[in-house]
């Protein structure tokens, strides 16, 4: 690219909807990433995120302690529909 080039030309072809819709997706990306490796930020790293991502991790992150208030020391859901069954073998 020449220097002159101008690098933001791409982002002319968006309205600020849109700009503003791909920022936010992006946010719930970088939110995402922490609640799947179930990891709480740091200060430094919640000093950087905007009120929406912090609202969005907290919903999620709330979501994820329920999930796990849900399961029974069998690994098993109590949500789930399937049904532990044990046979029994006749000596």
């Amino acid at each position: 690219m020449k220097r002159s080039a101008n690098k933001y030309v791409a982002l002319e072809q968006y309205d600020e909807n849109e700009i503003e819709e791909i920022n936010a997706m992006r946010a719930r990306e970088i939110v995402d990433g922490f609640i799947s490796l179930k990891r709480l930020p740091t200060e430094e790293e919640k000093n950087k995120w905007t009120y929406d991502m912090s609202t969005y991790f907290k919903q999620r992150w709330n979501q994820l302690v329920e999930k796990g208030k849900n399961k029974d020391p069998n690994g098993m859901q109590q949500n789930d529909i399937e049904v532990n069954v044990y046979e029994e073998k006749v000596v």
